[in-house]
């Protein structure tokens, strides 16, 4: 299960990496699709339920690092917001949604504070 959100950057062949849990996750050949201007990326054992022409397979290397297709591209910044939306990661270039940080309460549960243009907050616990 993936949760919360983070501020990430692509490196310069327009790679992300992700940690070990993540990574254990995903498997090694994630599944890409893009959706509007948001990418997300699935766990390989979802590649069934989509048909082949709306997918592509990914293959994570030995850093961890996870190369995006140029075709999804359009439009994204090298800074990007990676979101978990439970079965899938999102990504979201970063000046498309407000800011959003990952905290931990007392009793180590994780929090989303959301930084509008306001200054409010919205809490989401993970």
């Amino acid at each position: 299960m993936f949760c919360g959100k983070e501020i990430r950057r692509f490196d310069e062949k327009w790679r992300i990496s992700f940690n070990r849990g993540i990574r254990k996750e995903l498997g090694n050949i994630p599944v890409i699709t893009r959706r509007g201007k948001k990418i997300r990326v699935f766990p390989e054992q979802k590649k069934d339920e989509f048909k082949p022409s709306q997918i592509w397979l990914g293959k994570i290397d030995k850093q961890g690092r996870l190369l995006i297709p140029k075709k999804l591209l359009s439009g994204f910044l090298k800074s990007i917001i990676l979101s978990g939306e439970r079965d899938y990661l999102e990504i979201q270039s970063r000046k498309r949604i407000p800011f959003r940080e990952i905290t931990l309460d007392e009793t180590g549960r994780g929090i989303s504070i959301l930084y509008d243009g306001d200054k409010k907050e919205v809490r989401e616990e993970c």
